[in-house]
């Protein structure tokens, strides 16, 4: 019975990945950039953590892409270089928060310091997790 429960479990954190990274897209089109690359991070953040959940483990309450990547190979899951790069975790995992807040002594609102190239890059990395998640989740 338990692995029934991780299964419905991981199909609703796959869910919620596949509607983000579609809040993410709809973000991105409206120019809404900053809000878009957070979108996706939170999209790729809940894919990563829909399969840990596939696999049995627990999904930890991080929302560092790289730990969970980590965690994926530890369970021995590999995801792709050519879906999700480490460099491409590490962007994701800082855009958690320098999408949303002011940091040290910004006079910048997050918003104004992330621009269409950036948003187009997350959301097509987002594109990719979630359509590899899908294809191992169904």
């Amino acid at each position: 019975m338990v692995r029934m429960a991780e299964s419905l479990r991981a199909r609703a954190w796959r869910a919620q990945a596949v509607n983000d990274a579609a809040h993410a897209r709809y973000s991105m089109e409206g120019g809404f950039h900053a809000q878009a690359c957070y979108a996706a991070q939170q999209a790729v953040e809940k894919a990563l953590k829909a399969l840990l959940l596939h696999t049995g483990r627990e999904a930890s309450h991080t929302h560092s892409i790289v730990g969970l990547r980590r965690a994926l190979e530890e369970a021995g899951v590999e995801v792709p270089e050519s879906v999700l790069s480490l460099a491409e975790a590490q962007d994701l995992t800082r855009l958690n928060i320098e999408t949303r807040y002011p940091l040290g002594g910004a006079e910048e609102a997050p918003f104004e310091l992330f621009g269409s190239e950036q948003a187009q890059r997350m959301v097509g990395v987002a594109g990719r997790v979630v359509t590899m998640i899908e294809g191992v989740l169904g």
